[in-house]
């Protein structure tokens, strides 16, 4: 019932990301050779980069004991996750380019988001029982996507 629960959860979360994710600012002029973001992607993949300590979270203190037993679980299970934002950032990004990939890029794009997905498993864990959990997490993903076009 539990592992039902959380397939569930990962499955809403994915779902309302993709879904809610939209890219409604006009493009800018420039004069410089710009990466598609499929590009970008697989050059992370192929150049991995050594996680800042500021982009690790460090174990947050749930309310719900049984949300803090999860999240521990996660850790031991994947490592250390990624904080709320750059997960969302991150998985916005290796959306777009799976969107944009061909078939030469797909396997590498997929590989750079099965990573993504295993450094976000807390996502999981996120309160969305009610309306206004939802309505929050909105909220706190289109902050965290406008503050990254900035």
């Amino acid at each position: 019932m539990k592992t039902k629960l959380h397939y569930i959860a990962f499955i809403f979360a994915l779902g309302f990301i993709f879904f809610s994710c939209k890219n409604d600012y006009p493009e800018e002029e420039s004069t410089e050779i710009e990466s598609t973001p499929t590009q970008e992607i697989i050059q992370e993949v192929e150049e991995p980069t050594l996680v800042a300590e500021e982009d690790i979270e460090t174990t947050p203190v749930y309310e719900n004991p049984e949300v803090q037993e999860a999240h521990v679980a996660i850790v031991e299970k994947y490592g250390q996750q990624w904080d709320f934002c750059k997960c969302i950032i991150k998985s916005d990004s290796v959306n777009n380019a799976l969107m944009e990939a061909d078939d030469d890029e797909f396997d590498a794009v997929m590989e750079r988001s099965n990573f993504i997905d295993n450094k976000c498993k807390g996502l999981l864990i996120q309160p969305n029982a009610t309306p206004e959990d939802r309505y929050k997490h909105e909220n706190k993903v289109k902050r965290c996507l406008d503050s990254a076009k900035r």
